[in-house]
């Protein structure tokens, strides 16, 4: 076999070979070996025994059924998160019935026409027919939209819904609700003599800002690829909060039944959306019931009180519990704060204070609340003064300074009747 080697050429990226073959297009590395010649080229192998393939996705989850583990029924009650985002939505549709009033809210309703006797299931369509629809939706300068959600169907068709604003007066008060009702019960029954005959006492009705959105709705929805568009003035905050917190839990069922569109966003709100409720908060109950109903700033004052450690004084909490004082007493946080809260007020401040804390520092107030080392007898009205200076520090323990005047008080007051009943007797 031919011994082949490699010799440096004048071009320095470049490498002309013994058996007279072209320069080589790169450089190798310049390595002594024991005869002299070069090392071999290092190639990364992306073929190696490790590599992962790439086109490995994960299989799509089945559906669930009546009867499999996890399936939701519709009349389940739903969970926390779930009923949070419900709430939050409610209130902020009652908010803007308060800043825009109900006369300017409106309620559009999108639907897809059926394809070949099927409905549109495929989100990506659904979404981009939508984005088509929002661009020239957003060219109108009377109307803007806050929220928008979507509603899953039992056969997979696809609705959006969507709750925002008009400049002018949509005519709620004058709108014949009651053939609106009507037309959607002959709808649902497809009597269409008599869903006709109240949809046109419906429209009668109507303002005439409100039939000219009708028309605008309708020619960009046609344009965009919907069926039939539905744009209604809103009677009351409080029905259309529960109506549309309906399909909110619809799209929580779908979703927990492995039936929900991937890339399909449940609801969002418009960047010029006024939002006064987040979805992030803590249900404030009654703490007579029960004491799980406390939340955890409720549960951490209480015991904050008990082990010596002022309100909201967050240094002094780490100085004396560490910075992971939150994971590290989360049990004991857990368990003596309900126990404590009920009796905070009768309870005396550092009640629990141990001698020592985890960090090292000592529990004895006389260390930390004062520089003064030398004591007067008695020894425990030193020791009080000093603890009504540290805790009459904070402007917020007035109540607790007028308590303790009142203890004073009440107390002179039972030593000058012991006093009088020796002098003069009952």
């Amino acid at each position: 076999m031919e011994e082949i080697y490699y010799e440096e050429s004048q071009d320095a990226n470049t490498f002309t070979s013994s058996t007279g073959g072209k320069d080589l297009p790169f450089r190798l590395p310049l390595v002594a070996s024991d005869g002299g010649a070069c090392s071999l080229l290092y190639q990364g192998c992306p073929n190696s025994d490790n590599q992962v393939e790439k086109n490995k996705t994960k299989l799509p989850k089945k559906p669930l059924k009546i009867g499999d583990k996890g399936y939701r029924k519709d009349d389940q009650t739903p969970s926390n998160k779930e009923y949070k985002i419900m709430k939050s939505l409610r209130e902020n549709i009652k908010h803007w019935e308060k800043i825009d009033g109900v006369e300017h809210l409106f309620f559009l309703t999108l639907t897809f026409p059926l394809f070949n006797g099927k409905p549109l299931t495929d989100p990506k369509e659904a979404q981009r027919r939508f984005n088509n629809f929002n661009r020239q939706f957003n060219r109108f300068s009377d109307v803007q939209w806050y929220y928008k959600g979507v509603e899953p169907q039992g056969s997979g068709a696809i609705h959006f819904h969507i709750v925002g604003k008009s400049e002018i007066e949509l005519g709620t008060k004058t709108y014949d609700w009651e053939s609106h009702k009507k037309a959607n019960e002959y709808r649902s029954k497809k009597d269409w003599g008599n869903m006709y005959k109240y949809q046109r006492k419906a429209t009668a009705s109507a303002n005439d800002h409100l039939r000219s959105m009708w028309d605008k709705i309708r020619s960009i929805g046609e344009g965009s690829g919907f069926g039939r568009t539905e744009f209604l003035p809103i009677r009351s905050a409080n029905s259309i909060g529960s109506y549309v917190g309906k399909y909110l839990g619809k799209c929580f069922q779908s979703q927990a039944n492995n039936e929900w569109h991937k890339g399909l966003r449940r609801f969002s709100y418009s960047k010029k959306a006024p939002q006064v409720h987040g979805r992030i908060f803590s249900w404030r109950e009654n703490i007579s019931k029960t004491s799980n109903a406390l939340t955890w700033r409720q549960k951490l004052g209480a015991w904050a009180h008990g082990v010596g450690i002022k309100s909201n004084d967050w240094a002094d909490l780490e100085r004396k519990y560490g910075k992971l004082w939150a994971i590290e007493q989360r049990d004991h946080i857990n368990y003596f704060g309900p126990m404590w809260f009920p009796y905070i007020s009768s309870l005396r401040f550092g009640h629990s204070k141990p001698s020592c804390y985890p960090t090292g520092v000592l529990g004895n107030p006389l260390k930390y609340m004062g520089n003064d080392k030398s004591l007067e007898d008695p020894f425990e009205t030193s020791e009080n003064e000093l603890w009504e200076k540290w805790l009459n520090a904070d402007s917020s323990r007035s109540g607790m300074r007028e308590h303790a005047n009142s203890v004073r008080k009440f107390e002179m007051a039972q030593k000058t009747k012991r006093l009088h009943e020796l002098i003069y007797g009952d």
